[in-house]
C-alpha cells in the first residue's frame, strides 16, 4: 500500500548461477475481483528444441501476496492447429508463498513438446502475481531467457478473442 495514495508498481530480478544472466520481472498482480475480469495469460509457453541446439523451455511464477490460500486452475491452450485441446493444471498457494514450476509443458502439463497459451483461472479469493520466463536450457544446466508478463483476459485482443476465452472455461 502507498500513505501517499501513488501507485506501487513490483519489479524483480533473477540472476541464473551459471550464466550471469539477468532477467528483470514485471509485475502483474490480480486484484482477487470478479473471475471473468481477473483471469491472466502468458501469451507464449514453450518446451521444443530450436535453432544450433538450443532447448526451449518455459517457467511459471506464482506468489500469493494476501493473507488467505489462493487456488487457481492453470489451462494449457496448444497452438491453433495442433490435435490436442486445452489441458489443465491445479496450483495452490499458502498465505505469503510464492511458487516456481519450471519447465511447465512438461511438469504441469506432461508433453514432451508443446507450443501454446496458458490461462490462469483464479478460483477463490485473494491476490496473486503471476510471470512466465522464456528460456535456454543449455547442455551444462545454464539458462538464457527472457521474461514475458502476464495479462488480464480483459486485455486481449484479436478477431476471435470472444470465441477463445469463453469456449476455454
Amino acid at each position: 500500500t502507498s500513505a501517499g495514495g501513488g501507485q506501487i508498481i513490483a519489479l524483480g530480478s533473477v540472476i541464473d548461477n551459471n550464466s550471469n544472466d539477468p532477467t528483470t520481472i514485471n509485475g502483474l498482480v490480480s486484484t482477487g475481483g470478479r473471475r471473468a475480469t481477473e483471469d491472466l495469460l502468458l501469451p507464449a509457453v514453450v518446451r521444443a528444441p530450436g535453432a544450433f541446439d538450443t532447448n526451449w523451455r518455459s517457467a511459471l511464477t506464482l506468489l500469493n501476496t494476501s493473507g488467505t490460500k489462493v487456488n487457481a486452475k492453470v489451462q494449457f491452450i496448444p497452438m491453433a492447429g495442433t490435435a490436442a485441446g486445452p489441458q489443465e493444471a491445479w496450483i495452490s498457494l499458502e498465505p505469503y508463498s510464492m511458487g516456481i514450476y519450471l519447465d511447465i509443458v512438461y511438469t504441469l502439463f506432461g508433453k514432451d513438446l508443446g507450443l501454446g497459451t496458458v490461462r490462469i483461472l483464479q478460483v477463490d479469493g485473494g491476490t496473486f502475481f503471476a510471470f512466465n520466463r522464456i528460456y535456454n536450457l543449455a547442455a551444462d544446466g545454464s539458462t538464457f531467457g527472457q521474461g514475458t508478463s502476464a495479462y488480464r483476459t480483459a486485455d486481449a485482443v484479436g478477431s476471435d478473442r470472444d470465441h477463445a476465452i469463453d469456449d476455454r472455461r
